[in-house]
């Protein structure tokens, strides 16, 4: 998975509706092959075509799923590829892995070995890594997905 130039990235998944997280999952990144950030994304224009990404199911769910970005995201109305105007900012994916039926939990056991955790206590909080769209280390994404299942 080494790719020079390539970014990774770490995105909550939220209830949709009455879509629960991973149902959105399942609907967004596995069968339509896109997802949708919000305009308060800051980081939304460094998401280059190339960049890999994976999906934490909120509440507690874990990381589910993992893709390549394909396009940049873009502005698109509200139910043109997506059916929450919150988001409206959409990009492609391609090289999508889905593992809903068996989540990478972000637990105390993984925290203590993120980069993003180096300082921390793995019983503290762990909000700031999961709120938002956020980089993370290659190595970081290789200890979230399922990339030695491949």
């Amino acid at each position: 998975m080494v790719d020079a130039g390539v970014t990774y990235w770490l995105t909550p998944v939220a209830k949709e509706g009455p879509r629960t997280p991973l149902e959105v999952v399942r609907r967004l990144v596995v069968e339509q092959q896109v997802f949708a950030i919000g305009e308060v994304a800051d980081k939304k224009s460094q998401l280059q075509p190339g960049d890999r990404i994976c999906f934490y199911a909120t509440r507690c769910v874990g990381v589910v799923a993992d893709a390549r970005v394909a396009s940049r995201p873009s502005f698109t109305q509200n139910g043109d590829r997506t059916d929450h105007g919150t988001f409206p900012y959409v990009f492609d994916l391609d090289e999508v892995r889905a593992y809903l039926d068996r989540p990478i939990l972000i637990d105390r056991e993984l925290r203590g070995r993120l980069d993003a955790f180096a300082g921390r206590d793995p019983d503290g909080p762990f909000a700031f890594f999961v709120m938002g769209l956020h980089r993370v280390s290659e190595r970081d994404f290789g200890l979230l997905t399922r990339a030695s299942d491949s």
